[in-house]
């Protein structure tokens, strides 16, 4: 349940490098902030919220839930402090945004409504943060959240790249209920994305961030490994393939 070690500080230095290209590149990402947002509507997620939205990013979630459910008022944290400036335009200057580790941060007093888009993945102790959580929210308070599973980029991992340690939609579910959630509703597929080649493929994850796993650079040897692995195991028809596992979840807190 826990990523230990990760480098949260060369996670926001990589996430950073990636502002400029990130919306262009994060297709799954963007796909991703959409099933959540239908999700929500779907089940009942309240319009005109104090919102606390957990790892903003350049605001792809921000934007849907701005035009989606007419918040009161959004404050958006990113660990990643150049983030503000996405934030505030997708945003139309309604979000207050608070750099920090949203794991060490407090909830925002006043808050009714907590969402997260791709982000939980990257914490190192998720029970404590769902329970943060949930004593912030009153009786009945919606969380929304979006991460990924065991799945994916499973290809990076076995191929010999770095990779983080994902937990399964069944090990969520018992981290909510423990933390006082009750799961409304619930989404778990998977989703390929195809590459020419590995030169693509390696600037896809700088393009998007997600190269911030691996601290270390490879040289020369090592990339040239990596790639023949990859090119021997995990081509099709279509090119090189990579799988996203997203997983959303829209939680009440259940009544004290």
């Amino acid at each position: 349940m826990r990523n230990r070690g990760v480098d949260k500080s060369h996670v926001s230095v990589c996430f950073g490098k990636a502002l400029g290209t990130y919306d262009k590149s994060a297709v799954v990402q963007k796909n991703v902030a959409d099933a959540l947002a239908d999700l929500m509507r779907q089940s009942g997620f309240p319009t005109g919220a104090n919102i606390y939205e957990v790892g903003a990013g350049t605001g792809l979630m921000t934007a849907r839930l701005v035009a989606g459910f007419a918040p009161r008022h959004i404050v958006a944290n990113d660990l990643c402090a150049d983030c503000a400036g996405p934030v505030s335009r997708v945003s139309g200057g309604m979000a207050e945004f608070v750099a920090g580790d949203a794991e060490d941060l407090p909830v925002p007093a006043g808050t009714g409504t907590v969402v997260s888009c791709s982000t939980i993945h990257w914490f190192e102790n998720k029970p404590a943060f769902f329970g943060k959580v949930a004593n912030a929210l009153p009786d009945g308070g919606f969380f929304a959240f979006a991460t990924y599973g065991p799945g994916n980029l499973r290809e990076v991992r076995e191929s010999g790249g770095a990779g983080l340690d994902y937990n399964s939609a069944d090990e969520y579910k018992n981290m909510l209920d423990a933390a006082g959630f009750r799961i409304v509703a619930t989404e778990d597929k998977t989703e390929l994305i195809h590459f020419p080649d590995t030169r693509s493929l390696l600037r896809h994850f700088r393009e998007t961030g997600v190269g911030g796993v691996a601290r270390t650079k490879w040289d020369l040897r090592e990339t040239r490994r990596f790639n023949r692995e990859y090119e021997r195991r995990f081509r099709d028809e279509n090119g090189l393939f990579l799988t996203y596992h997203p997983l959303c979840f829209v939680c009440a807190k259940q009544n004290s």
